[in-house]
């Protein structure tokens, strides 16, 4: 990977996944070991398709770890990016960004708004000086997460004929949904760079494969 434009492929892959997961039998129920193996097999498909290397999936142990890690912290999540900033899991460079993309969603005003703010995350991350693009990857493709799944909770809320419609209405505004999703996307990336020694297409992978959970996860 040499520009941050090439992890942009994680929004829409999330999304397919997210969509694969209302065609089984237990939807909306969906556990964390089906939407495992689905989001794995849904990635690992596209990674061959489009001539990405294998990535090295999380085991289902350290998977459901960290999808617990975000419904624990789902209210506010600025708890967990401290946490994962003691540990030394992300700079304090990427926490001061994630933090900011947390704010976004927690004070949200509307969709428009939301995603045009986390669209300019994105795009000042290019020119930013204090951040390597290892760290930048990350922070990127936390927020493009954010945005496509932001777009995808906040219709399947207002449809009515949306598969997950029902359950997104009742139980769990969209916006946390989405903020489940990105945070959980960062926390998989995180593991899924360690796993890999610090390779973005690996880490996105992970990344991606949490997300889903995260956010599919019935929890209120």
């Amino acid at each position: 990977m040499e520009k941050l434009i090439e992890i942009s492929f994680v929004g829409p892959l999330h999304n397919k996944v997210m969509q694969q997961l209302t065609t089984l039998p237990s939807f909306p129920s969906v556990t964390k070991s089906e939407t495992y193996n689905e989001a794995r097999l849904i990635i690992l498909d596209y990674y061959a398709v489009n001539g990405l290397e294998t990535p090295q999936m999380l085991d289902f142990s350290t998977f459901e770890n960290k999808v617990d890690q975000v419904i624990v912290n789902q209210n506010d999540l600025a708890p967990l990016l401290e946490q994962l900033k003691n540990e030394h899991s992300i700079t304090v460079a990427q926490f001061d960004k994630l933090l900011q993309i947390n704010s976004l969603f927690i004070n949200q005003t509307g969709i428009n708004k939301l995603t045009n703010d986390l669209f300019g995350i994105e795009s000042a991350l290019y020119a930013e000086p204090g951040m390597i693009f290892n760290e930048k990857a990350l922070v990127f493709g936390t927020s493009v997460i954010g945005r496509n799944s932001a777009y995808y909770w906040f219709s399947s809320a207002n449809n009515p004929n949306d598969p997950w419609n029902d359950n997104v209405v009742q139980a769990i505004p969209w916006w946390k949904r989405a903020l489940r999703d990105l945070i959980g996307f960062a926390v998989g990336f995180t593991v899924g760079s360690i796993i890999s020694g610090g390779n973005p297409i690996i880490g996105g992978a992970a990344g991606t494969l949490t997300g889903t959970a995260a956010s599919a996860n019935e929890t209120p």
